[in-house]
């Protein structure tokens, strides 16, 4: 029996962690301390983190959908409310919002930048909107200062779903620094990674306080203020509160991860342009806008839009065809309103959402990360173009 050549090559992976012995050194060096909870690395992990950021305030949580639900907690989005959001995101940015109570309610995304805006989330505005979910799609800036604009007046609140966009910078100042509770991702597969995690940024002293509280019980002190020396056992709940906390091993992670994320960013963007450079002259494919000036793509993703009736292969057949020559891919994102949960408890919701509808059916991501070396990117842009019957 014979092996097809396809079968013996190595399978590139669609996304994957960037680590080495520095990571090893610091959570090994956590581990030998013996304090692996919530800790002294975490709170340098703060600490530098909102330095990045160019914020008062970080505060880490174990997830980013932890982030986004303490966040509504913490405005007092309930039951009653409506939520603004695209439906083309993962299904946490929307579940959070059925978690306090309140109504999911989807706006449509711009077909090139793939981000909602201010004109399609004031089609959705209803006197009962209490506030907005920004989601930076693929890592690419929405609108913030349009948006804003839009919902001050009206006395709703802007919200961010950075998980794309550790690294992404609007109008010239990093992405978590616009808006008073941005949540961020440290999920495996993003731009950098604690393992599990996220991280919740603010330049409001009270709404970090209540971030802290929320976070672990509402309780008025940590396990780190109780037990190392010179903590007092002592402490309030001051309200139902939740298991969010991060721990000293995860952010151990983040500590190194951060310091090289600069680094990361550069590599994905050099990545996308090889990207862009070798399959722009593919008939009707679609890529995602590239930033403007003063703006940075984070490119947690490089997308491609796939449509026979402009002439490119089926998005099965190109996945196909990666397939055969083992490369991982994905789909970013089956739009939520598409969904059982979604369309049957929420039937309302996915009305008038025709670019999200056309798109979801065209959407398809290629292989990101730093480790891609250039003989993967021309395994990657070889198999796309025999999918297209171009060698």
């Amino acid at each position: 029996m014979t092996t097809s050549p396809s079968t013996e090559l190595p399978f590139i992976s669609f996304a994957a962690p960037s680590l080495d012995d520095e990571e090893v050194a610091e959570v090994s060096g956590a581990i030998r301390d013996g304090w692996v909870t919530t800790g002294p690395r975490t709170i340098a992990f703060e600490k530098a983190f909102a330095e990045y950021v160019g914020v008062p305030y970080a505060k880490s949580v174990n997830s980013c959908t932890a982030a986004l639900h303490i966040t509504l907690v913490a405005h007092d989005v309930g039951p009653g409310d409506e939520v603004v959001l695209p439906s083309l995101t993962f299904a946490a940015t929307g579940n959070v919002v059925e978690h306090v109570g309140a109504t999911p309610v989807f706006a449509d995304v711009d077909p090139s930048t793939l981000n909602v805006t201010a004109e399609t989330i004031a089609a959705k505005l209803t006197s009962r909107t209490k506030a907005v979910i920004l989601v930076h799609y693929a890592g690419l800036p929405c609108p913030i200062d349009e948006v804003k604009a839009l919902c001050a007046p009206r006395g709703i609140v802007v919200l961010e779903d950075a998980a794309h966009a550790v690294g992404t910078r609007y109008k010239d100042a990093p992405i978590g620094s616009h808006t008073e509770g941005v949540s961020f991702s440290f999920y495996a597969n993003k731009n950098m990674t604690t393992g599990e995690g996220g991280m919740l940024t603010t330049s409001s002293e009270a709404l970090a306080k209540r971030f802290e509280i929320l976070r672990l019980h509402g309780m008025s002190k940590d396990a780190w203020k109780r037990y190392a020396a010179g903590g007092s056992w002592r402490y309030d709940i001051l309200e139902a509160g939740f298991k969010y906390n991060m721990s000293d091993l995860n952010s151990a992670l983040g500590l190194v991860q951060l310091r090289k994320l600069e680094r990361f960013i550069e590599r994905r963007n050099a990545i996308a342009a090889s990207y862009r450079a070798a399959l722009g002259d593919l008939p009707g494919i679609l890529f995602q806008a590239e930033a403007p000036a003063g703006d940075r793509h984070a490119y947690h993703l490089f997308v491609v839009r796939l449509s026979p009736a402009r002439g490119t292969p089926s998005r099965d057949e190109v996945m196909a065809k990666l397939g055969e020559r083992r490369v991982g891919c994905s789909v970013h994102f089956i739009p939520l309103h598409t969904m059982t949960h979604y369309r049957e408890r929420w039937p309302e919701a996915g009305r008038d959402l025709p670019v999200t509808d056309a798109i979801g059916e065209e959407l398809l991501s290629l292989p990101l990360h730093p480790g891609l070396d250039e003989a993967q990117i021309a395994r990657v842009v070889s198999a796309v173009r025999e999918s297209f019957g171009r060698a």
